[in-house]
């Protein structure tokens, strides 16, 4: 029997949130959940590590004893990309025979730039649970293999030169309804955390054009939005609801409302079984405007919503192909606000030709969203415009994108940095900007954990210092600095 190592990859980010709560939530690493059923149905034995957790020491002995077929890594863009190379380097410099392959989102509309690591052998591209069951099973039959064209849905390198394979149709995601989860059982109390909250999927994609987002590029040729059955998703929530103490679910589709029936008969079910669970979900500020719907979630649990408002202006929303405006952002807040939901207003600058006017209108509306929705946090978020969208092709055609090699591509793919992007005039401003527009608003929601003093006195001089200074900000600046130092060392 084989060994298969699938690894979470730390997160500098993940660390530094103790700066702001003393409790932070941590997700479990679902994409690693939802994969290893395939792997042990194909007889491979298969290990999850989640170095957000446990220390490199940890992956080292593994690596040493072990000595896996395949080491698999979900990879994140900006920062955690520059950590996940690193990590790769340490398992080819401890296994050289072990084969190292990369997924998730980022390398699968990347995959040139991440073929470019020389440690990473192979990249996954769409859903990944038949690409490395059928990747490990050739190479368990012939570790020597260097071709690999009938095997869809994959790059390598061949002869120096990027290979990718004919694309991958969408899994059936009703196929295994329940993750792994007794493999990270010796995690799952730093899931769980205080609040009992444990996050799950139940559709992929999403069905909208936003002219900035990879759901509009991730599955071409192919149904770009799917969903569980509820039968399986109860499947699943029964396992859970069985095994550990639960208490919440964390939705983590990226629109659970696309199909606002379906989202709402799924709660109903869940409610009905489990009336002690509550729920948070992402969703569109048009899906929850309604007041008598925005009722029947809360009566069926629901507990707090994270919305990607974006922007402001009619003629922005329109540009970015957002498909709903500001007032429905107005009134999903006072729709939340009526029923004690909390609410997350997420927004995104940095785009081609914006002005500082552009910025400040974001904070006035979070500030009215404030006044409307008291538990309620706004954030706000650099664009990185990724490859195959309309946004990058603007900036493409106007010669702003980097060569497609994983160091120019750290900083550019990260949502919290400036640097590398040169359409942005005052890349330091943008990102004090940032740090100030996050502590202004990112507070009193209620799912928080235990939220240190300071960071309650840094939210309100934030709020009045956005307010009445609009042109510098240079204890933000300074801060700003610092934080960087903390994520990237030299190469902040």
């Amino acid at each position: 029997m084989k060994d298969i190592l699938l690894i979470q990859a730390p997160s500098r980010l993940q660390q530094l949130q103790r700066l702001k709560t003393r409790r932070p939530e941590m997700d479990a690493p679902l994409p690693l959940i939802y994969l290893a059923p395939y792997l042990l149905n194909a007889g491979f034995s298969v290990e999850i590590i989640d170095l957000r957790i446990d220390g490199v020491a940890a992956l080292e002995e593994y690596l040493r004893k072990r000595k896996p077929l395949l080491a698999g890594l979900s990879v994140m863009p900006g920062s955690m990309l520059r950590s996940t190379i690193a990590l790769s380097r340490r398992i080819k410099s401890i296994s050289t025979e072990t084969k190292v392959i990369w997924g998730g989102t980022f390398p699968s509309l990347h995959y040139e730039i991440c073929v470019g690591v020389p440690e990473v052998d192979f990249v996954g591209c769409g859903d990944g649970e038949l690409t490395l069951t059928e990747l490990a099973q050739a190479l368990a039959e012939s570790p020597d293999r260097s071709d690999f064209r009938d095997i869809s849905g994959l790059a390598y390198r061949r002869d120096g030169k990027a290979v990718v394979t004919p694309a991958r149709g969408p899994v059936d995601i009703d196929r295994n309804p329940v993750g792994a989860w007794n493999l990270v059982d010796k995690y799952m109390h730093r899931y769980l955390g205080d609040t009992g909250v444990i996050s799950i999927n139940t559709a992929r994609g999403c069905p909208y054009t936003c002219s900035f987002c990879y759901n509009t590029v991730l599955y071409p040729g192919f149904k770009r939005y799917r969903t569980k059955s509820i039968a399986a998703v109860m499947e699943e929530v029964k396992y859970l609801n069985g095994k550990y103490p639960l208490q919440r679910l964390l939705f983590m589709d990226d629109d659970f409302l696309a199909h606002r029936s379906r989202g709402l008969h799924l709660l109903t079910a869940i409610h009905r079984a489990y009336p002690h669970l509550r729920s948070r979900i992402d969703a569109r500020v048009d899906e929850v405007k309604d007041v008598q719907f925005t009722g029947q979630l809360k009566e069926l649990g629901l507990e707090s919503v994270f919305f990607g408002v974006e922007g402001v202006s009619g003629e922005f929303l329109e540009r970015i192909r957002k498909g709903c405006d500001t007032n429905d952002a107005i009134e999903a807040a006072t729709a939340c606000a009526k029923f004690d939901i909390a609410g997350t207003y997420s927004f995104t600058c940095g785009y081609p030709d914006e002005t500082i006017s552009d910025l400040f209108d974001r904070v006035s509306l979070s500030q009215l969203i404030k006044k409307i929705h008291p538990r309620s946090r706004c954030q706000i978020e650099i664009i990185s415009p990724i490859l195959g969208t309309p946004l990058f092709a603007q900036l493409q055609q106007r010669q702003m994108v980097p060569e497609l090699r994983p160091d120019n591509w750290t900083h550019f793919s990260d949502w919290k940095s400036a640097k590398n992007k040169p359409w942005i005039k005052d890349g330091r401003f943008y990102e004090a900007f940032q740090l100030a527009f996050f502590l202004a608003f990112s507070t009193s929601v209620g799912t928080d954990g235990d939220l240190r003093p300071v960071t309650r006195w840094l939210s309100l001089w934030s709020r009045n210092r956005l307010g009445r200074v609009r042109r510098d900000l240079p204890e933000y600046r300074l801060g700003n600095y610092i934080l960087k130092k903390m994520i990237w060392g030299l190469d902040a």
